[in-house]
């Protein structure tokens, strides 16, 4: 698991030649869950309490239910993302690998997901804790985010590579389209949220 971080090269060469094992990925998506979770409690708490309601009760409830929500959210796009880079690598590159494998690789490259929430935790408690302006977490969070989505297209294409037997350029292909294409959607989805 070290090596995902500090050397993703070896870590996914090493990868690409054993057999595949979904159990660290599912783990991966059942933490990132709960950090999601996590941080969207952090949010509810400032709320006003409703009525008639234990506020711990209240949070406890919403907890399970966004971890209930978001594990199914985030195991339905694993496979969707999944599905459609092993089948866009396979018609477009004639990339050798397959479909459990994808999997595997698509779940290992959710860990700058759960470090990226792991972080926003701890921003929105500092920033609780010292006072410190919205706006600055804000501006961290929105930075580090970055960050981070650069660091998973990067881990994709290097899984991509491994997996497929394709050049690293040809690699970042998939994952530069997935991420732009995810970040249409949420932009798309928030703006209708909006009334935009």
């Amino acid at each position: 698991m070290k090596d995902l971080i500090l050397n993703p090269d070896k870590f996914f060469k090493e990868i690409a030649n054993k057999p595949t094992n979904l159990k660290v990925p599912i783990l991966i998506i059942l933490f990132a869950s709960m950090a999601i979770s996590l941080n969207s409690i952090l949010f509810i708490i400032y709320l006003p309490e409703p009525s008639g309601m234990n506020k711990y009760f209240y949070l406890t409830i919403m907890f399970i239910a966004l971890f209930v929500m978001f594990f199914l959210y985030l195991s339905i796009l694993w496979l969707v993302i999944a599905g459609i880079s092993h089948i866009a690598l396979i018609k477009l590159f004639n990339g050798v690998g397959n479909f459990k494998k994808m999997i595997e690789v698509v779940g290992y490259v959710n860990i700058p997901i759960l470090v990226g929430l792991s972080f926003n935790i701890i921003l929105q408690i500092l920033g609780y804790w010292t006072n410190t302006s919205y706006k600055i977490m804000d501006a961290i969070s929105t930075l580090s985010f970055a960050v981070i989505c650069i660091w998973e297209v990067l881990l994709f294409a290097k899984g991509i590579q491994y997996t497929y037997n394709l050049s690293f350029k040809k690699s970042l292909i998939i994952p530069i389209f997935t991420f732009l294409l995810i970040a249409i959607l949420n932009t798309s989805s928030t703006l209708s949220f909006y009334g935009v």
